[in-house]
């Protein structure tokens, strides 16, 4: 998926939904809080996806983390439910599957994920979304 997604130009999506497929998933919640945080999955679903549920999650908490927004983004993540500690070990192995996919030669060897973090927003619109659903698909 994610040699499909340097390929077609959503490699931060796929790397993000990779680092998804090999966590556990980000929304949380104890026991007597699991419809909130179903309801709080269902709101960031793209066209009825887990996965790219989980992609707005990231990319969201990603955009307010970059911007320095460390007060909201540990707002959003405590109303929908997410873990901070999956959100960083997901953001820590998409750099891990980034430096593979450029050591095997589908990404430049100067590829900067922390500088393209800004992109992944962007692969959220809806132009971008079927070509990702088919790289998920692929």
């Amino acid at each position: 998926m994610i040699i499909y997604g340097a390929m077609f130009g959503c490699v931060e999506a796929a790397l993000t939904i990779a680092s998804a497929m090999s966590s556990k998933s980000p929304f949380v919640a104890k026991f007597d809080q699991r419809d909130a945080a179903d309801d709080a999955k269902r709101n960031l679903a793209i066209e009825g996806s887990d996965h790219l549920a989980i992609l707005s999650a990231f990319a969201q908490w990603k955009g307010l983390s970059l911007r320095g927004n460390n007060r909201e983004a540990s707002s959003f993540l405590k109303s929908n439910c997410l873990s901070r500690f999956t959100l960083n070990q997901m953001h820590d192995l998409r750099k891990q599957y980034a430096n593979l996919l450029a050591d095997i030669g589908f990404l430049p060897s100067d590829y900067n994920l922390n500088q393209q973090d800004k992109v992944l927003q962007s692969q959220l619109d809806d132009s971008s979304i079927s070509m990702l659903t088919g790289v998920l698909c692929a």
